[in-house]
């Protein structure tokens, strides 16, 4: 945090998982059961390690192995919801001024920050 006061570079590894997870929440909270943030940021996560697959060609180990995380953790997080359900609320992000840009995985240990992603690829990680 001290490194990176302004948010403006190493900290935004931290988003990893939190920009489709923020949306994913918003849409949780206008059902009837809504989901706390980190299972939110949990399914966003999982999303965008799909996005890092597709971009980065990161190992589809690491999304097996989160998998079994939720597993273990998360055993009843069972929400349902699709990319239509959560658009409106991704496109909004005051973070998405210019585009779609997210923090994703280029490999364990290495995050790439500011990856503009385009409407279809994020589309295609719901179709998986």
């Amino acid at each position: 945090m001290l490194q990176d006061e302004k948010d403006e570079g190493i900290r935004q590894t931290l988003n990893l998982g939190h920009s489709l997870g923020h949306a994913i929440e918003s849409y949780s909270l206008k059902t009837k059961t809504p989901l706390l943030h980190g299972e939110s940021v949990m399914l966003g996560l999982l999303h965008e390690l799909r996005l890092s697959e597709r971009i980065f060609g990161l190992s589809k180990d690491v999304h097996f192995q989160l998998e079994s995380l939720r597993e273990k953790f998360f055993p009843s997080l069972d929400f349902e919801y699709s990319y239509t359900d959560i658009e409106t609320f991704l496109r909004h992000d005051k973070k998405n001024k210019g585009g779609i840009r997210m923090s994703l995985l280029k490999q364990i240990g290495l995050c790439e920050i500011q990856v503009l992603v385009t409407i279809n690829q994020i589309h295609e990680t719901f179709n998986q």
